[in-house]
């Protein structure tokens, strides 16, 4: 959940989703398209899409939460 300590919404305004709210959200996905996963913060949805998705970009702003895989930029210069 959000009780590391870079991980204050109060101040950085991230909030991280839990696994088995991923895991559902997951599920509900029905096309087989490209993935844009613009503020991927810790990865939680990145490394949980399925591999029938093998276009996935992720993008993190914060390089304190950028996972391996993902772009360390700002969504909108993207």
């Amino acid at each position: 959940m959000n009780t590391h300590p870079l991980r204050d919404i109060a101040t950085r305004g991230q909030v991280f989703t839990p696994a088995p709210i991923v895991e559902r959200m997951l599920g509900l996905i029905r096309n087989r398209g490209r993935v844009l996963e613009p503020a991927c913060g810790d990865g939680a949805f990145m490394t949980r899409i399925p591999p029938h998705y093998p276009d996935v970009v992720a993008i993190e702003i914060d390089p304190a939460h950028c996972p391996d895989g993902a772009l360390n930029a700002d969504f909108f210069t993207y």
